[in-house]
């Protein structure tokens, strides 16, 4: 069996027509700003019933911690906010990341009008043996990662 790896920015890949078996991004889809053109180029470049799986981070789960575990802008506290996130990963960091929020439904129908067909979708839980916070409280009540297995048709 022959694997084989392409490291470039999603944005700037050059991916052949019918060319993957498999296309697997964890969590990585969530800091581009324009995911569409990113999906129609893996749909073209996946091979007959080809395999994508991906993550992202769960925008329930964004939305609600955004409201009472990390006081974020109000806009931040919908569901349906679509935009770019900037946070730090501890407070006194003095880098931004910048990630973007979509809910589920955008996800799955951006990817359905690339070609592909939905056979699974995961809604992750995180559970943890002994609760330290209130972070870890809401893992276990709220999904934090979306998974998607789809192939090409």
């Amino acid at each position: 069996m022959k694997v084989g790896f392409l490291v470039s920015s999603m944005e700037d890949a050059v991916v052949g027509e019918s060319e993957y078996d498999v296309v697997i991004s964890m969590a990585a889809m969530g800091y581009i700003e324009n995911i569409e053109p990113i999906f129609r180029k893996i749909g073209c470049g996946l091979k007959e019933n080809g395999v994508f799986v991906c993550s992202f981070p769960h925008a329930a789960f964004h939305s609600i911690t955004s409201k009472y575990l990390f006081n974020d802008p109000p806009e931040h506290h919908n569901y349906f906010h679509k935009g770019q996130l900037v946070w730090k990963w501890e407070d006194g960091d003095d880098y931004e990341f910048y990630s973007y929020c979509r809910p589920v439904g955008d996800y799955l129908n951006l990817l359905i009008s690339s070609g592909l067909s939905i056979r699974c979708v995961l809604e992750l839980q995180e559970l943890h043996e002994q609760v330290e916070s209130a972070e870890d409280e809401f893992d276990a009540l709220y999904p934090k990662m979306l998974v998607i297995k789809a192939i090409k048709p």
